[in-house]
């Protein structure tokens, strides 16, 4: 790792990582501590714990400060997994509950996703949220609010708001808080 940050090496520490063949729709939970890179294509929904701690292994035009968040090379590697991730727990990892709840249980103390479809109507138990519109249109109604919606917009919900009802044709995913 120490080589590979030295001599910003990406083709290594690429080269060094599982190759996931996604399609759209595809879940896929990233543990923290497992260095992933994100491939040409591919456009995403990335859901992480309510911080901002992302240590960049290539750091392009960052300083070093900034890539490793002011922490000293050997702390951010040793907060890395540098085992090999095995196929059965990539596929584990890939693995939502049911129709709707994205995430293998491993998410639940960090965040939940779940992907919803509404054809005609639907109503959502009141929950900070963010709604991101995957496609279709439709309207989202609280008590004090009637916003429309389409592909592409991105929604932030509160618990205060009370239950969501959402209208007209939407797929949409819902990214929660912890359980």
């Amino acid at each position: 790792m120490r080589g590979w940050w030295d001599g910003q090496d990406a083709d290594a520490m690429v080269d060094a990582m599982n190759r996931v063949p996604l399609a759209a729709g595809d879940t896929l939970l990233v543990p923290a501590g497992l260095a992933h890179a994100i491939g040409p294509g591919v456009t995403l929904v990335e859901l992480q714990q309510p911080t901002d701690l992302s240590v960049l292994l290539e750091r392009r035009t960052l300083t070093e400060r900034e890539a490793l968040l002011g922490l000293d090379l050997d702390t951010a590697i040793d907060g890395l997994v540098r085992e090999v991730t095995p196929a059965d727990r990539i596929h584990a990892l890939r693995q939502g509950r049911g129709a709707e709840t994205l995430f293998p249980a491993d998410a639940d103390p960090f965040f939940g996703a779940e992907r919803i479809h509404v054809a005609g109507g639907r109503e959502l138990d009141a929950s900070f949220s963010v709604l991101v519109v995957l496609g279709g249109s439709g309207t989202l109604q609280t008590a004090d609010v009637t916003l429309p919606l389409r592909r592409g917009a991105t929604v932030l919900t509160a618990h205060g708001d009370g239950p969501i009802a959402l209208s007209g044709d939407l797929e949409l995913i819902r990214c929660l808080p912890p359980r």
